[in-house]
């Protein structure tokens, strides 16, 4: 490559990291539906690489602002391995009270 066409490219990328993250997804290029899904995979690296204890929508909206700044490329994202998933057990909440939780009831006249 010559000297001209990467300063070019070094400027474009300056230019596209000082873009609102609103102006760059008005402005892309890329296919939006493949662009979420990869977003959320790259958002859980970035969470995992940060070590990030910030709101999941903060991870997000960071992932999706390198990947529109072409800090990473969709197609390196794509070759990630899926990540595991976690096994939770579900806070269950009872539809009905317990025994022992239920009122005692008042015992009826003529008993």
């Amino acid at each position: 490559m010559t000297e001209k066409k990467k300063k070019s490219e070094a400027a474009v990328a300056e230019k596209k990291e000082n873009l609102p993250l609103t102006q760059l997804l008005l402005d892309c290029p890329k296919d939006k539906y493949r662009l979420v899904s990869l977003a959320i995979r790259w958002a859980q690296e970035v969470k995992k690489r940060d070590q990030s204890t910030e709101a999941p929508v903060e991870v997000v909206n960071k992932s999706l602002k390198e990947i529109l700044s072409d800090q990473v490329k969709l197609d390196d994202i794509e070759k990630l391995p899926p990540v595991p998933k976690t096994e939770k057990k579900p806070d269950l909440i009872p539809l009905t009270p317990k025994p022992e939780d239920k009122p005692e009831e008042a015992p009826k006249k003529g008993e």
